[in-house]
């Protein structure tokens, strides 16, 4: 399983780091290699507007080994989720949980 923790507020135009983490509670070792982000909103703050589609993170290539019955496994490169300034009101996304499902 793969895990992302956005470092910092996001605000128009801004950006922030996105260290990725791993767990394997397999038996046998699994390669990570692209890291992949699809960006949510909280049901609350997309309800009253925000866009998911107002943010963006690049894919991250890891290619890394995370050895069996392992959690919390840092992967070597970081990933950068940043906000888009629009011309519409983008207020509805103030205090709004911003979620990563991390695929690889």
């Amino acid at each position: 399983m793969l895990h992302g923790t956005i470092t910092s507020p996001l605000t128009p135009a801004g950006s922030s780091a996105v260290p990725f983490t791993a767990d394997n509670a397999g038996s046998s070792s699994l390669q990570v290699g692209t890291v992949h982000a699809v960006v949510s909103i909280d049901a609350t703050h997309a309800e009253a507007g925000c866009k998911a589609s107002d943010f963006t993170i690049a894919d991250t290539t890891e290619n890394q080994v995370i050895p069996a019955k392992s959690s919390g496994v840092a992967l070597e490169h970081s990933g950068s989720i940043s906000m888009a300034d629009t011309a519409a009101n983008q207020d509805a996304c103030k205090g709004a949980t911003v979620s990563l499902e991390l695929t690889s």
